[in-house]
């Protein structure tokens, strides 16, 4: 039996699997439910001023915005069309999305120059107010 099995695998063509495309999830945000709050900006071009002028406020905070355990996403041109489906940002748009732990919006901009009120936003959210307590009752 078992030289059966083995004439049969020697007797099969091998074909060549070509390497598959990963598929676009239909939501790309659900690797960082409840672990991250993506900031995602969407913009026609990687040098759009408006995504410049984004990416240096959150360079300019990033400790910050690291603390929050916030992360960046950027989306360009036609990229992730289910992401901005979902969030109904085209193509040739500016926006700037705050995103909850749990996968929601919870802030959305044209412009961000700064991050304050996303950290202020952020800190009034329950579940930071509750990494805050932890943070500082663990020594």
């Amino acid at each position: 039996m078992r030289h059966l099995a083995l004439a049969l695998l020697l007797a099969t063509p091998a074909v060549a699997a070509e390497p598959k495309p990963a598929p676009e999830a239909a939501n790309p945000l659900d690797v960082h439910l409840w672990e991250t709050r993506p900031v995602v900006l969407f913009a026609p071009t990687a040098d759009h001023p408006r995504l410049v002028e984004a990416r240096r406020a959150i360079d300019a905070a990033r400790p910050a915005f690291d603390e929050r355990d916030m992360t960046l996403i950027v989306v360009t041109g036609d990229a992730h069309p289910a992401l901005r489906q979902r969030f109904d940002v085209p193509h040739n748009d500016f926006a700037a999305l705050l995103i909850g732990k749990d996968g929601g919006e919870k802030e959305r901009t044209d412009r961000l120059e700064t991050l304050t009120a996303w950290f202020t936003r952020v800190d009034s959210m329950p579940m930071r107010i509750r990494e805050m307590r932890e943070a500082r009752e663990t020594p």
